[in-house]
């Protein structure tokens, strides 16, 4: 089963699913789609790689990503 940790950004808390064991791949699941499914998904089909889902700003346990003024929202 996926594990969930917090890692802390210049703009907030991601939430991330790591699930099995070996090398590791990057992933971000659809909007559609949980990242601790999608983690475990990808072990479950890949068993020999370590996968690790993010979750994006704004999306599940992931802090919401509200910009300070117009022009960084414009820059994002």
């Amino acid at each position: 089963m996926a594990k969930g940790h917090y890692v802390t950004t210049s703009r907030g808390q991601i939430c991330v699913f790591r699930a099995g064991r070996g090398p590791a791949v990057v992933v971000v699941p659809s909007l559609t789609e949980a990242a601790s499914v999608a983690a475990d998904r990808y072990a479950n089909l890949y068993p020999d790689r370590s996968w690790i889902a993010i979750e994006p700003p704004g999306i599940g346990g992931s802090a919401e990503s509200v910009p300070n003024d117009l022009q960084t929202a414009a820059s994002t």
